[in-house]
């Protein structure tokens, strides 16, 4: 969620200093962690022959998926802008024609855009 601060009129009192009023609107915005949550889902739907369509293994390849994606949100725990990079380079990695709405831009794919 985003916090936007207008400050309001100020009420002057009989005290020293005033009093400012600020007039708090919270606003939904997409975080990492739903999209995280949104491919756990995605992970946990694929079935079998998806997974060896995708070039995992039958056994291990839900296993490995959700271990990577275990790993970006402990990194996001200590450093959100690297864990969306990471998160990206996941999704391009293993779910190259899957798009969020709203959509998830990877931030290191627009960085070297036009070049």
């Amino acid at each position: 969620m985003e916090i936007c601060c207008n400050m309001g009129d100020v009420v002057e009192e009989t005290a020293e200093e005033p009093t400012y009023y600020y007039e708090v609107t919270f606003e939904p915005k997409p975080v990492l962690r739903s999209y995280i949550a949104a491919a756990y889902d995605l992970c946990n739907e694929l079935t079998d022959s998806e997974l060896e369509q995708m070039g995992h293994d039958r056994k291990t390849g839900r296993i490995r998926l959700l271990h990577a994606l275990e790993t970006v949100d402990a990194l996001a725990d200590y450093s959100e802008e690297a864990a969306t990079e990471e998160f990206g380079n996941y999704m391009d990695a293993n779910f190259p024609n899957v798009t969020f709405k709203p959509e998830f831009v990877n931030p290191r794919a627009a960085r070297w855009c036009g070049m």
